[in-house]
C-alpha cells in the first residue's frame, strides 16, 4: 500500500529530527508522430479509442487500459473523465486526441488519480482534483520508467488527515523508478503534514530516495509544501537526477502561522543527493530559508549546480551552502515572461 513508500522518503528535515501555450501549439505535430511510432513499432499493435459520450471502442480510460496489450495505444477523446487509471504494469501510451485542455481526468478529492506502474507513456491530459497521501494526482511506483509529458498537473492534494506526511501533490516518484516528466505545466499542487505543517514535502513533485528521474521543461507554480519543497523535494538517490531548463515561480514551503523552519520555497535537496540541477529559472519562490532552493548537503560534491538564475525570491535565491558556493556560476537577471501576469 502507500505507507510502502515511507522507508525510502527521508528528507533533510525527517534526518535531523528522527537521527503552458508551447504545449497547445505543438500538440497537433505530437500526436501525428505518437500515432505514426506507434503503427511503425509492430504490426501486432493496437490503437484503442476512448470518448466518454459518443462512438468509441470504450467508454473509459480504465476499460481501455484493462483490454490493452504491451505496445498498445489509448487514443482519448475530448471530454470529462472522472475516474481513476492504474497502468496494471503495462507499457503502453495513454495519450489524448486534442490536448489537455479539452481531454480532463479528474476526481473532487477521493483518492489519487493515475498509478503509474508500468513503462508507459502519459502525454496530453489535465490531471486534477486528486488527493492521497502519495502522489495525490500521479504515483510512479513498482520500479516503472515512465514517459510523463505535455500535462497539466493540478489542484492535487498530497495528505492524510493531518495526522501522516504528505509528499509529492502533483506526483510521487518511488523507489526505484525513473521516468522522464517533461513539457508539463505542474500547477496549485499541495504537500500537507500534520496540524504543525511538519513533513509535507514535494507539492508538485516528490522524488523519492533511491530514485532516477528526469524533470526537464516543465513549469512550476503556485504549488506550495507545509514543510519543504514548495515545487520539489529530491531525496537521496543512487543514481544522478536531472532537473534542468524548468520555470520555478510563485513556489512556497511553508505556511503562515506555524512552528518549523521551512526550507525551499522552490526546490530543497537532501543530504545525499547526487545530480544535475542546472539551467534553471526561479522567480517569486518564498520559504523561512532558501527561497528558491535550500541544500542540506552543505556541499556540492556529486551536484553539477550551475547557470541558474534567480530573481525576486524570498528571503534569498539558495542557502545551506558554505561560502560562495550558492551564487558562483548562477545567474540574477530578472526573467522576460511573456506573459508575467500569469506566469508564463
Amino acid at each position: 500500500g502507500a505507507l510502502s513508500g515511507d522507508a525510502f522518503r527521508s528528507r533533510g528535515r525527517s534526518l535531523r529530527r528522527a537521527a503552458p501555450p508551447e504545449i497547445l501549439s505543438m500538440w497537433g505535430r505530437l500526436v501525428r508522430t505518437a500515432a505514426c511510432c506507434a503503427l511503425g513499432a509492430t504490426a501486432l499493435a493496437a490503437t484503442l479509442t476512448v470518448d466518454d459520450d459518443g462512438p468509441a471502442d470504450y467508454a473509459s480510460i480504465q476499460a481501455a487500459i484493462n483490454a490493452a496489450a504491451n505496445g498498445d495505444t489509448i487514443l482519448v477523446k475530448p471530454g470529462r473523465y472522472h475516474e481513476t487509471v492504474n497502468f496494471l504494469n503495462k507499457a503502453i501510451t495513454v495519450t489524448s486526441e486534442a490536448g489537455p485542455l479539452d481531454t480532463v481526468i479528474y476526481l473532487e478529492g477521493e483518492t489519487r488519480i493515475v498509478r503509474l506502474n508500468g513503462d508507459a507513456t502519459l502525454r496530453g491530459f489535465t490531471i486534477r482534483g486528486g488527493r492521497a497521501r502519495i502522489g495525490g494526482g500521479i504515483w510512479v511506483t513498482e520500479g516503472a520508467a515512465p514517459v510523463i509529458e505535455d500535462n497539466v498537473i493540478e489542484d492535487n492534494v498530497a495528505e492524510w488527515n493531518g495526522v501522516l506526511p504528505g509528499f509529492g501533490g502533483g506526483i510521487a516518484i518511488d523507489l526505484a523508478s525513473s521516468p522522464v516528466i517533461t513539457r508539463n505545466v505542474i500547477r496549485n499542487n499541495s504537500a500537507l503534514g500534520d496540524a504543525t505543517g511538519t513533513y509535507g514535502y514535494g507539492g508538485g513533485i516528490d522524488i523519492g530516495d533511491y530514485t532516477t528521474a528526469t524533470i526537464t521543461d516543465n513549469v512550476f507554480s503556485g504549488n506550495t509544501a507545509t514543510d519543504s519543497g514548495g515545487a520539489i523535494s529530491a531525496g537521496v538517490n543512487g543514481t544522478p537526477v536531472v532537473i534542468t531548463n524548468n520555470t520555478l515561480v510563485g513556489n512556497r514551503a511553508g505556511v503562515d502561522g506555524d512552528t518549523i523552519v521551512s526550507e525551499g520555497g522552490g526546490i530543497v535537496v537532501s543530504a545525499g543527493f547526487t545530480g544535475d540541477v542546472r539551467n534553471n529559472v526561479f522567480q517569486g519562490n518564498v520559504a523561512d530559508t532558501g527561497g528558491a532552493i535550500y541544500f542540506f548537503s552543505n556541499g556540492t560534491q556529486g551536484i553539477t549546480y550551475l547557470k541558474n538564475d534567480f530573481d525576486g525570491n524570498v528571503p534569498d535565491g539558495c542557502a545551506g551552502l558554505t561560502g560562495t558556493k550558492c551564487t558562483t556560476g548562477q545567474l540574477f537577471v530578472p526573467p522576460l515572461f511573456l506573459d508575467a501576469a500569469s506566469g508564463n
